[in-house]
């Protein structure tokens, strides 16, 4: 697909744009065709079911990314922003990847897991003012926030980070930025 940025950023969409920009540079790496969405959202659905969706504009939304196919990342902004001082905040990001690991690294034999974890780990360590806080890659780990109330839509269970599949995430500790820090 495409990396799926946003026209204008504003404070913590400007971080989280640059950094977007900079992981999205995984693509040409890996060969694989990677979509990128920026800060997206957690919508509740029917049933008391949560998705996570990226906002397209004009009224619309990605639908759930929440499924095996394809490769992708997607961020979703803290619960809470501290304020550090007059105009400076400082807040944790999740920054989620679904990768088929097959086709990101197709020559090795052995579950590449580690490989793309640790690649996604060295791109982000390039970014100034951010600190990696923990990455997470077990399945309970991964979806906590979601309390097993994934979308019904969802190709794979989420739960099965089996061979070619692979969930994790990377929590991401913004240490501080301008709210008004603008992007256009």
């Amino acid at each position: 697909m495409s990396n799926l940025t946003k026209d204008t950023t504003i404070g913590l969409d400007s971080v989280i744009d640059r950094i977007q920009r900079k992981v999205y540079k995984l693509n040409e790496k890996w060969g694989v065709e990677l979509t990128g969405y920026p800060r997206c959202y957690i919508l509740q659905k029917e049933k008391g079911i949560k998705v996570i969706e990226a906002y397209l504009g004009n009224g619309d939304y990605s639908g759930s990314l929440i499924y095996a196919e394809g490769n992708k990342f997607f961020f979703l902004s803290g619960e809470s922003i501290e304020n550090v001082s007059e105009n400076y905040f400082r807040t944790t990001i999740e920054l989620y990847f679904m990768l088929n690991i097959e086709d990101v690294y197709p020559n090795i034999s052995h579950r590449a897991d580690e490989e793309v974890r640790v690649d996604v780990i060295n791109v982000l360590n390039t970014i100034q003012g951010i600190t990696i806080l923990k990455l997470e890659s077990s399945s309970d780990k991964v979806f906590a926030r979601f309390n097993n109330r994934i979308s019904q839509s969802f190709e794979h269970e989420y739960t099965d980070d089996m061979q070619p599949y692979h969930y994790f995430k990377v929590l991401i500790d913004i240490l501080e930025y301008d709210i008004n820090q603008k992007k256009c």
